[in-house]
């Protein structure tokens, strides 16, 4: 289930190919915290177990508004990938940077400090 908010047409475009349920929350513009109340109740209604990837709607906004296209990686709980939309025009090099960037926040680590982390073992750079 994906739950959208400002520009809920456009975001909807992107993931039209993906097999998910998408709902609007209206109350978008009140934060993440409305979006959080929105996916529990409809969690609710479908008596389903709900997974939390919540995205700053801020940011994707001013991607937007600058133009910069972004890749989208999620995955699940056991590394594998679940979903991927790539916005028209994001330079290809992005695709597995953003699966990269998936890959450490499963971990609930900034990309940096995953980096300094298996720097301390080489065979985590394998």
């Amino acid at each position: 289930m994906a739950i959208l908010g400002c520009d809920d047409a456009q975001h909807r475009e992107v993931i039209a190919d993906l097999p998910v349920d998408v709902r609007v929350n209206d109350e978008w513009a009140e934060g993440l915290a409305a979006t959080l109340r929105s996916a529990v109740r409809a969690a609710k209604e479908r008596q389903a177990a709900l997974l939390v990837l919540p995205c700053d709607q801020a940011t994707l906004v001013k991607a937007g508004a600058i133009g910069v296209p972004e890749n989208v990686a999620v995955l699940d709980d056991g590394g594998n990938l679940k979903a991927f939309a790539r916005m028209d025009g994001a330079p290809i090099l992005s695709i597995e940077i953003s699966l990269h960037k998936a890959y450490t926040a499963l971990f609930g680590l900034a990309t940096h400090d995953f980096f300094k982390f298996i720097q301390t073992d080489p065979s985590l750079l394998g």
